[in-house]
């Protein structure tokens, strides 16, 4: 078959491409591919698509209740003091 490209050679049908649209610099729109060779099908090209931009949630920052953790460790004897500064440094 004939076309504006011109046949394809057998040395340049020897890596597969596959079946579908491809865009056609030549005529601004796109070309069906068969597999083997072009066809006559032309198709518009395709809207560039906008991304669609979703606001970023951030979750507030998280603050160590000294007080709960101080009433804690003394009621411990002191043995709460490690996850006192635990979940301050997390925290921080």
């Amino acid at each position: 078959m004939s076309d504006l490209i011109g046949p394809v050679p057998a040395a340049a049908a020897t890596p597969y491409v596959p079946a579908g649209w491809y865009p056609d610099a030549t005529t601004q729109s796109q070309r069906y591919w068969d597999g083997t060779q072009w066809t006559q099908h032309f198709a518009p090209l395709a809207p560039a698509v906008q991304p669609v931009y979703q606001p970023v949630l951030v979750a507030p920052k998280k603050q160590t209740n000294h007080i709960f953790h101080l009433l804690m460790s003394l009621i411990t004897l002191g043995l709460w003091i490690p996850v006192w500064i635990i979940v301050a440094i997390s925290n921080a």
